[in-house]
């Protein structure tokens, strides 16, 4: 029994080492298509940094005509909702 045991805790490390040597190569993987990619990944955070503006924008101008109005669905896309505290 103590034979089978010393083989199986020699097939663990065995697997231990083959999981880390393919999460190696993983990481080396992605670091290369982040690398390779990196316009791709620019052109994306310059787009989310758009988006984000434009959504501020969007909340500003919709809380100005609310202020103004005090109407909560100014367009059919937009609305205001209160929140109690």
């Amino acid at each position: 029994m103590i034979d089978q045991l010393k083989e199986q805790v020699q097939r663990v490390a065995n697997s231990r080492m083959k999981a880390e040597a393919a999460q190696e190569i993983r990481a080396q993987s992605f670091m290369k298509w982040e690398s390779d990619n990196d316009r791709i990944l620019d052109d994306e955070h310059v787009a989310n940094e758009i988006v984000e503006s434009e959504e501020i924008k969007l909340r500003e101008m919709t809380v100005a005509i609310f202020k103004e109005t005090h109407d909560k669905h100014p367009d059919p896309n937009v609305g205001i909702r209160e929140v109690d505290k």
